[in-house]
């Protein structure tokens, strides 16, 4: 006789197949994992990469979960028997769960609206491939249920003000097409991408990166070019303590074009002349100084 799945080896096997199903179980279930006190102050809102992000109802609620952080993570991981989350990560923010969607409306059961939603034959169609190789037909029928649950409570939000991120594909409250930890890293890689791009070519004038980078402006610009000018500017100096005389040479070059706006390549040599032996005879007199210094304990 072949053995019966129980019903959490099948859940499990479910919630491993893909994250936005991890993440409905995990809030679904949040009363039980964080109590029934916590769960009215605390709202989950997505999980990436291995972190859940939480909306807190205030900044002293923030501080008591950044103290159970570590104890909030060990209840999930074992709600969910998988080491899945690795870190949590609050905000101050309007809670926006089942009972309480929208700022003023507290307290309205919104279940029965969820419940009303019908699935369209696709969704039904994929219910049933999920659960195909369950033999069992009570264990079917009760996944059946979770699954449509979370279906329709998907349905619901993406009714109201919520969307899918069309990039990493969870759900969202925001304004634009991507969810903001999508935008984060797109802001992040962009401003990598410029920073890198003034580094490597110094002589371009903001109005060529514009015509490469569309989206950038003349403040952004401004910031990352302070960023590589003070990254030069470091660089030049421990380059001349190592005599690593040919490299501060090519920083040095880069550093005279933004800080001076010189492109004549005869000016710029004579600020790179002048530069080098300005901050070797600084060297030298931090030298002098440094000795001093340690004879007077002496």
């Amino acid at each position: 006789m072949k053995s019966i799945k129980s019903l959490s080896n099948v859940i499990q096997n479910e919630i491993n197949k893909n994250i936005n199903f991890k993440f409905n179980y995990i809030k679904s279930n949040w009363d039980k994992i964080i109590g029934d006190n916590l769960s009215l102050k605390t709202s989950p809102n997505f999980i990436k990469n291995g972190i859940i992000y939480i909306t807190v109802a205030n900044s002293a609620w923030l501080q008591e979960l950044n103290f159970l952080r570590f104890k909030l993570i060990k209840n999930i991981n074992e709600f969910i028997s998988e080491e899945f989350i690795e870190n949590a990560k609050f905000k101050v923010g309007i809670i926006k769960n089942e009972t309480n969607m929208y700022e003023g409306k507290q307290n309205i059961d919104i279940s029965k609206e969820i419940e009303s939603i019908s699935l369209n034959r696709e969704d039904i169609r994929r219910i049933k491939e999920n659960i195909k190789f369950i033999e069992d037909n009570d264990l079917k029928f009760k996944l059946y249920n979770i699954i449509s649950k979370n279906i329709k409570r998907e349905k619901y939000l993406l009714n109201t003000t919520y969307k899918k991120c069309k990039n990493c594909g969870i759900l969202y409250n925001g304004n634009g097409n991507i969810c903001y930890l999508c935008k984060s890293d797109y802001r992040e890689k962009f401003h990598k991408n410029i920073y890198y791009a003034i580094l490597n070519n110094p002589k371009k004038t903001f109005y060529e990166f514009k015509q490469l980078y569309p989206d950038i402006d003349s403040e952004l610009y401004d910031k990352l070019k302070i960023k590589v000018i003070d990254h030069i500017d470091n660089k030049i100096d421990g380059l001349l303590l190592e005599k690593m005389y040919n490299k501060v040479y090519i920083y040095a070059y880069k550093y005279v074009i933004l800080t001076k706006n010189i492109y004549d390549n005869d000016k710029i040599e004579v600020e790179i002349e002048n530069l080098i032996d300005k901050r070797l005879e600084k060297i030298k007199k931090d030298k002098i100084n440094e000795e001093r210094y340690k004879k007077s304990f002496m």
